[in-house]
């Protein structure tokens, strides 16, 4: 009998690690219309991924007048009153 062989493909799914991201644990300042606030740093830690890190708001969940700069931390000058919830996306510097 001869020798036989057949061909099998198998898929996977390769993710990456997770980013650890932890808040800062002070609370936020309270916001005034109009008036720059000193930048408030966001997170107390971020881990996982590749270094350097980058930072910014969702465009899904807008804050008027308000940016996460380079360090992480919250900048601008609130534009309207209100309790405002966004989401801050932190990725690193790994290959897509």
């Amino acid at each position: 009998m001869s020798q036989q062989s057949t061909t099998v493909t198998i898929s996977f799914t390769v993710v990456a690690p997770l980013l650890g991201v932890t808040l800062n644990p002070t609370p936020p300042p309270q916001l005034a219309v109009g008036t720059p606030i000193s930048p408030y740093q966001l997170f107390a830690s971020v881990s996982g991924g590749t270094p350097p890190y980058s930072y910014h708001l969702d465009p899904a969940t807008p804050f008027p007048g308000m940016s996460v700069n380079s360090a992480g931390q919250l900048v601008g000058t609130p534009q309207q009153p209100g309790t405002v919830s966004v989401n801050v996306i932190v990725s690193d510097a790994g290959t897509p």
